[in-house]
């Protein structure tokens, strides 16, 4: 599947939830930041977080984060 048609995929509180979690990287956190019930949100965090195209959309912002960061492995190192 193509990459930007993936996050297309991605509901609204789904795309809160990449966002939130790429800040925090606590997925219960990010899941109650994007707007899902607290007494579920360790649940749903687990089940955000086994998608594979929610995963995917984490790693992308992640590596966008790092770029506009100046951040590679060189650098970590």
């Amino acid at each position: 599947m193509h990459p930007r048609l993936e996050s297309t995929l991605l509901t609204p509180k789904q795309q809160k939830f990449v966002q939130e979690y790429v800040v925090c990287l606590n997925g219960t956190e990010a899941t109650r930041r994007a707007g899902y019930s607290h007494k579920t949100a360790r649940q749903m965090s687990y089940e955000n977080l086994t998608k594979p195209y929610i995963r995917a959309e984490i790693d992308r912002e992640r590596a966008a984060a790092a770029v506009r960061a100046g951040l590679d492995r060189d650098w970590l190192v």
